[in-house]
């Protein structure tokens, strides 16, 4: 005959087990988010050298490319957190990280897909251009610059300058942001 008090201890302790092994392993696969600052993103670092990559993180691509002028440039391609990012080399070491696929962001939820709207609660908010796209910048965000999806038309070229506040509060509401770029702070 079954000892049914038995039986029903036994299940009771296994699904204790289960409950904590899940959660033991549940806790121990979570990672601290990836944020991205003026200087980094996560602990990739804008002056990291070639070495303290390849050691440190996931290199898809490593190549040459030509950049906007249309001079040689080494770039890599590295994978964090399921994240696709750019990485351009100078001297054997990161001078600029761009990010180019959503999934990171500043710790105030600033990355690829935010809306400009976001962007335009800084006051100080200023575009300009680089490399023939338009660039949002902030001091609130030192060593980042936002690339916006608003194609510039003709007359926007040719006026120059003054991509101030006014004018990128008037620009579309679906205008976001295609990419990020770090650059570096400095020194505090």
């Amino acid at each position: 005959e079954l000892d049914w008090k038995m039986i029903r201890s036994v299940v009771i302790l296994c699904t204790v087990l289960l409950t904590f092994s899940s959660y033991a392993n549940a806790s121990a696969k979570a990672a601290p988010p990836v944020i991205i600052t003026g200087d980094a993103v996560g602990e990739l670092r804008v002056g990291s050298s070639i070495e303290d990559i390849k050691k440190n993180f996931k290199i898809l691509k490593d190549t040459i490319e030509l950049d906007g002028e249309a001079i040689p440039v080494r770039v890599m391609e590295i994978l964090i957190s399921n994240n696709l990012v750019r990485v351009e080399i100078d001297k054997e070491k990161i001078y600029r990280i761009v990010v180019i696929t959503p999934g990171l962001y500043t710790q105030d939820g600033i990355g690829v897909g935010t809306p400009l709207i976001k962007l335009l609660s800084f006051p100080d908010l200023d575009g300009d251009l680089g490399e023939g796209v338009l660039y949002v910048f902030t001091k609130k965000k030192c060593g980042l610059s936002f690339q916006l999806s608003y194609a510039l038309s003709d007359e926007d070229l040719w006026k120059g300058e003054g991509w101030g506040y006014e004018w990128l509060s008037n620009l579309p509401p679906d205008v976001s942001v295609t990419s990020v770029l770090v650059v570096g702070c400095g020194p505090d």
